[in-house]
């Protein structure tokens, strides 16, 4: 985690360096405030060592995000700006009777609600429809979560992590929750928060003197394991996990005013 929040440092000090040495601060319209709105492709990525341990597929998702920002310009061509947005992630996954495929069995379906707290590093060019770069960093705070696998059908697996087969009963069953009248002694927990390095790149356009569009183009990769627990073993799922993080990739445009 340090060589990832020392790079980010590096990025971040070298982009406000070069903007600051080539232009001149304004002495006005230095702050703004704006509201956003977007949609994300959002994954779980599986950092999975273990053989005979992939009996899922991964289900492409949309999720909406909307929240609002506030920044300080320090020159013509650089701000400072952070922002709070609402962002439902997670990820879907077809449950498979072998390893990298096979026969559909069941469902895993992973519901994160957060709030996101981006501090991001801002450098636009010029003109009335120019490019914009933000690179930094956000806190994510979980505000509920859900893992819950669906098995359509009983049946075994020949192939499991544990070297030999391993039985399935059709059913839903709850693996993990934040809502504490759904916890039983069974029941996993989330971890309460995230770090993620975010970069982003899009368009603003100006509106009047006083307010601009931008559309923008946002990576925002995790780090922290979603679950609290170190390893998550469950009579009622086919593999077992280790490190699960978020991934977020999507579009979000917005309007933004000087103060």
């Amino acid at each position: 985690m340090k060589k990832y929040l020392l790079l980010l440092g590096a990025l971040c000090g070298s982009t406000f360096g070069f903007a600051q040495g080539d232009y001149t601060p304004s002495t006005t319209n230095r702050f703004e405030v704006g509201l956003k709105a977007g949609i994300n492709n959002t994954w779980i990525v599986i950092d999975n060592e273990l053989t005979n341990n992939e009996h899922h597929n991964h289900q492409f998702m949309i999720k909406p995000l909307g929240g609002a920002s506030i920044g300080l310009k320090f020159t013509d061509n650089a701000s400072l700006m952070l922002e709070g947005f609402y962002s439902r992630q997670g990820a879907k996954f077809e449950l498979t009777d072998d390893n990298d495929g096979g026969k559909k069995i069941g469902e895993k379906n992973i519901k994160l609600d957060y709030l996101v707290v981006p501090l991001l590093i801002k450098y636009t060019g010029v003109g009335e429809t120019r490019f914009a770069f933000q690179i930094g960093g956000q806190m994510a705070f979980l505000l509920s979560g859900e893992e819950e696998n669906t098995f359509d059908q009983s049946g075994t697996i020949e192939n499991s992590y544990s070297g030999g087969p391993r039985a399935y009963t059709q059913g839903t069953y709850l693996l993990a929750t934040t809502d504490a009248d759904k916890e039983t002694p069974e029941t996993g927990k989330f971890n309460k928060k995230d770090f993620n390095v975010v970069a982003d790149i899009g368009l603003e356009h100006d509106l009047s003197e006083s307010s601009y569009f931008s559309l923008g183009l946002r990576l925002a990769y995790g780090f922290k394991d979603i679950r609290a627990e170190e390893v998550q073993a469950s009579p009622y799922d086919l593999d077992k996990f280790t490190l699960r993080y978020n991934v977020t990739g999507g579009l979000h445009a917005g309007i933004h005013w000087f103060l």
